[in-house]
């Protein structure tokens, strides 16, 4: 039990070292989200256009795995499964640059509040 209490008081005393003054959480990290190239980004923003009109008719128990399919195959072609996986948000990020008004009736058609919400199975 005390080699318990000393290791939740060690792990502590590190989170908190990490702090600056007067910061009472350590900071968040700065790194910029992945970069995504123009034509792979809009690439995306086609597929999801094209798919939105069968995902406006569908249940979400076939519009969520079929938007999985479609990003995970995106990932594939374009090499960015790996910053999907590490940052899932790149999805939204690409999306609101790239084609706002598709992501936004992506996520009304996916029932979703943002597209990485929807993504399972990556990571």
């Amino acid at each position: 039990m005390t080699s318990v209490r000393l290791l939740t008081v060690s792990a502590a005393a590190v989170a908190l070292s990490a702090c600056g003054p007067g910061q009472s959480t350590p900071p968040a990290p700065t790194t910029p989200p992945p970069a995504v190239a123009n034509s792979a980004a809009q690439q995306l923003c086609d597929q999801l256009q094209g798919a939105l009109p069968d995902w406006r008719i569908q249940t979400p128990s076939l519009t969520h795995p079929a938007f999985n399919v479609l990003v995970q195959a995106w990932g594939l072609q374009n090499g960015v499964t790996a910053q999907i996986v590490s940052h899932r948000a790149l999805v939204d990020d690409v999306t609101t640059r790239q084609c706002a008004q598709t992501r936004s009736d992506a996520l009304k058609a996916l029932e979703l509040p943002s597209l990485a919400a929807g993504l399972v199975g990556l990571g």
